[in-house]
């Protein structure tokens, strides 16, 4: 055989396998990026998962005052990690709004209760906070749901 025979007959055998190992290199790579960014999605539910169970921990204690109080920086801390994570929990918009809204007419109504001289909660304002907290206490709960059962949906349960 002549080199031209050689030549024609390994060329298409070597451009073949660097052409597989380039695209097995990309799959590769486009799989690992899609791993990557369903466990930092997965770490995210959970952490959010966490934060609510937290929130709902707080509604065990008996002082209304001391609810309000926990709640309080709680909520600070929850609407801040939401704020930074907001484009990967994009799936709890809704509920995230629908809270913060309540958190607004809960936090409304402590301020005026806090510019009174004796600073405590009762009549008209008691019931209200007592109807928004209430509220909120089922818009936890709803997205506590959602969010659980993203993660078990998923597979995501290892963790």
């Amino acid at each position: 055989m002549e080199v031209k025979d050689w030549v024609t007959l390994f060329f298409p055998i070597l451009c073949n396998g660097i052409l597989l190992f380039v695209l097995t290199k990309l799959f590769e790579t486009r799989q690992r990026k899609n791993l990557d960014s369903q466990t930092a999605k997965q770490k995210l539910d959970y952490k959010y998962k966490n934060f609510i169970e937290e929130i709902l921990q707080i509604y065990c204690i008996e002082d209304t005052h001391t609810i309000l109080q926990l709640l309080d920086k709680k909520f600070a801390l929850f609407f801040t990690f939401t704020r930074e994570n907001k484009v990967r929990l994009q799936e709890y918009a809704t509920n995230i709004t629908n809270m913060h809204t309540i958190w607004t007419n809960v936090s409304s109504i402590i301020d005026i209760v806090q510019n009174n001289e004796d600073c405590i909660i009762k009549g008209k304002n008691e019931k209200d906070i007592s109807f928004w907290v209430d509220k909120l206490f089922d818009e936890l709960v709803e997205t506590a749901q959602i969010c659980i059962k993203n993660i078990y949906e998923r597979g995501d349960y290892a963790l």
